[in-house]
């Protein structure tokens, strides 16, 4: 049974980023009602104890009538939901998004792994992964909010980057676009769905590789014929990049700094020890990219 509870303080950081390990848990059987026992009503934030998973929910005022986004916000490893709002402040963004040009306010859930840390694939052992019980908790929220179904976004942090290209990959009817924030790269052909990739060169844990690896794949997907390349913000230390063309688009903001508690890999703008500062706020650029960019 599904339980609610007020946020807590932030949790210190238990293990040292050394390297990327996968930890094995017991999941959660895809199809869980989390939200059966749950008033459907608006709140700042909320976490809803669902199983082995948690998922800190914000929920703006008129949303629990029906018609705002959604959006899905997953950290990475070591992290969760505080450590991820920290680095985006999306769930205050979301709230506030029609001061930014959004017809409604966005609902932003923000899960957290039990173990700080996403299994990697869709299923274990013939249980549900983590991605699954992303993907049915994200279903639950659009029914149970009657949310715009031409408004659902998906993005993360590292290993939630990670899991952002599995969703662009795997699970992309009900999403309008994406936003994975210093990730390894896609790992399909790409779909017709707007893509906001956010990574820093520095990066010493996740490489920058993996983003001009990608960079290149939709280059070759939209042919140098049809390529339209175009600069749409430039500062001391960052680079927006537009590629379009044969109906995909793939932005691509490449950084310089080497700030975070690893260097280089972390959130332009975002506070905490994730943050870092690039000449940009890592969550304003998602928003306005989930709001210019809508299912169609």
């Amino acid at each position: 049974m599904a339980t609610i509870k007020r946020n807590t303080p932030l949790k210190p950081l238990f293990l040292i980023l050394i390297s990327l390990v996968i930890l094995s848990s017991c999941k959660v059987q895809p199809g869980s009602d989390c939200l059966a026992d749950v008033e459907i009503a608006a709140f700042e934030r909320e976490t809803i104890q669902c199983e082995i998973h948690s998922f800190t929910l914000s929920i703006p005022k008129t949303c629990e009538q029906g018609g705002c986004g959604l959006i899905m916000d997953v950290h990475g490893w070591t992290m969760d939901a505080d450590y991820q709002e920290q680095g985006t402040g999306l769930a205050a963004l979301g709230r506030n998004a029609m001061g930014r040009g959004a017809a409604t306010p966005y609902i932003v859930v923000q899960p957290s792994s039990a173990n700080a840390s996403w299994d990697g694939g869709i299923s274990n052992e013939g249980e549900a992964g983590d991605d699954v019980i992303i993907y049915n908790f994200m279903q639950e929220v659009i029914a149970s909010y009657n949310v715009d179904i031409k408004r659902i976004h998906f993005g993360g942090f590292s290993q939630g980057a990670a899991m952002t290209y599995r969703f662009l990959c795997n699970f992309n009817e009900d999403i309008a676009s994406f936003a994975p924030i210093a990730g390894s790269g896609i790992g399909c052909a790409p779909p017709l769905i707007p893509v906001l990739n956010i990574h820093g060169i520095e990066d010493t844990l996740v490489s920058f590789a993996g983003s001009t690896s990608t960079r290149d794949i939709y280059i070759d997907t939209i042919g140098e014929n049809n390529l339209d390349h175009t600069i749409i913000d430039d500062g001391d230390t960052y680079t927006h990049h537009r590629y379009s063309g044969s109906e995909y688009l793939w932005e691509f903001i490449e950084h310089t700094s080497t700030g975070g508690i690893v260097a280089g890999h972390c959130m332009p703008g975002g506070s905490g020890i994730f943050g870092c500062d690039a000449g940009f706020t890592t969550g304003e650029k998602i928003i306005d990219f989930y709001i210019a960019h809508p299912k169609e």
